[in-house]
């Protein structure tokens, strides 16, 4: 998938890692091929079927246990499903096909468009419910104009007007796919950072040619901004020399942010134990949360 996770983490000095394997760099304590049989076979259920969710929910079945995963979409993925729609990134939605056969084999009994109820779960009856419903945009900044979100635009460029704002404030790949989605259908794009780089959670083998192909495109880079203010049509910000700068025709304003882990669809309840993995723990970049899917998995 040529996701550079595996190489970029060396190059940050931490152990070898692997988006689609967390196995990988771990080999002397996680087998890639035997997961163990649980001690006692559980009945799990796994709340959406995003990254983490999908992982989850292969493994506890690797290991013995009855899985339901419900989605309330109508497709798998989660945000692996959106960021694959965005310019040269197709590639991630291999690892949805690899997870939803894996699911199929192992007999995991997947829903979608099914809505996780207190009244559906009880009927379940599950031991073990694992919420992985993602995150939600959370407001990084109040603007008088409507602001978008990336993941809207990622999966339709038409709701943006010709001249797009893009102010980042995760540093990741939600912020360069947007912006090279946005500018290759023709939209004139500015990415505006907060800090003194850009894209700075992007390892640097990655973040070099994404850097590249966006200058390409002719995507317009500010760095050391603060945003005062946006009309509709002129965006008022700050950068490092404290002057206030203006861009004018600014017709939309995209807001790239880590979000907020999604409202938790149960509480606390005696009747079954809780995990909480991925986006609804803590929104956080795809190894991360594929990595914890998995160790649930193992662990339950």
């Amino acid at each position: 998938m040529s996701c550079n996770f595996c190489i970029g983490e060396l190059n940050r000095g931490l152990p070898l890692s692997c988006m689609a394997n967390p196995t990988a760099g771990r080999e002397a304590t996680w087998s890639d091929s035997d997961y163990g049989t649980a001690d006692t076979r559980r009945r799990v259920l796994v709340v959406g079927g995003g990254p983490a969710g999908l992982e989850a929910a292969r493994v506890a079945a690797e290991r013995g246990h009855e899985v339901h995963l419900w989605e309330r979409e109508s497709e798998l993925g989660g945000r692996l499903r959106t960021a694959a729609r965005g310019v040269g990134r197709s590639d991630l939605n291999k690892l949805v096909t690899y997870e939803r056969a894996q699911l199929e084999r192992l007999g995991v009994e997947v829903v979608l468009k099914k809505e996780a109820t207190a009244e559906a779960i009880a009927a379940l009856e599950p031991d073990v419910v694992v919420q992985a419903t993602g995150s939600v945009p959370h407001e990084e900044i109040a603007l008088e104009g409507d602001v978008l979100d990336a993941n809207d635009l990622i999966a339709d460029t038409t709701l943006a007007g010709r001249s797009v704002a893009v102010l980042d404030f995760e540093g990741a790949w939600r912020a360069a796919s947007v912006s090279e989605t946005l500018a290759t259908a023709g939209h004139h794009v500015r990415l505006l950072s907060p800090g003194p780089g850009l894209l700075w959670d992007i390892n640097s083998y990655s973040q070099m040619l994404i850097l590249e192909r966006l200058r390409q495109a002719d995507v317009e880079f500010f760095t050391l901004t603060r945003v005062l203010s946006w009309d509709g049509k002129t965006l008022t910000f700050k950068d490092g020399t404290a002057e206030q700068k203006t861009l004018t025709d600014v017709d939309s304003v995209c807001v790239v942010s880590p979000g907020a882990p999604a409202p938790a669809p149960i509480t606390t309840t005696a009747d079954f134990d809780i995990e909480i993995i991925g986006d609804a723990l803590a929104p956080r970049d795809l190894l991360q949360v594929v990595y914890q899917g998995h160790e649930l998995g193992r662990r339950l």
